[in-house]
């Protein structure tokens, strides 16, 4: 998929019964705005998700993708308007989730990780999940 199917005026015919399990935009800046990619939501089967190096992802975007549940992978570094509220989301809603990049936003605490920590308890599953974090240029 190219990034022109992500832009405002394409993306809002997203259908929630669409089969996209894995999508890789980052660093496909033009065009894209938060309002476009909040679209991606109705993606009910995404899994993998990359959506580093855009300036659009913010932490309302990254919570309307974690309210699914079904994220496994999620790539997020360099995302300068994103928090520990959009990461958390997905920490607290993803309850597969397996790896975690948020490397090279300045933004995120160890309040991720300690949540990452007791998320990890308290899941059924005994997988691992990989945290990737810190700054990275």
């Amino acid at each position: 998929m190219t990034y022109h199917a992500l832009t405002h005026c394409y993306s809002r015919h997203f259908k929630p019964n669409q089969c996209f399990r894995h999508l890789d935009i980052s660093a496909c800046e033009r065009g894209l705005t938060e309002h476009g990619l909040s679209h991606l939501s109705r993606l009910a089967h995404l899994s993998t998700v990359s959506l580093s190096y855009l300036s659009s992802v913010t932490d309302d975007v990254v919570a309307s993708l974690a309210y699914q549940g079904h994220l496994r992978v999620v790539e997020l570094r360099g995302c300068p308007a994103l928090t520990n509220k959009g990461v958390l989301a997905v920490v607290e809603h993803c309850s597969r989730l397996q790896s975690l990049d948020v490397s090279g936003n300045l933004e995120i605490s160890n309040i991720v990780l300690h949540s990452l920590i007791r998320s990890s308890w308290q899941r059924e599953s005994v997988n691992k999940v990989v945290l990737i974090a810190g700054r990275r240029n």
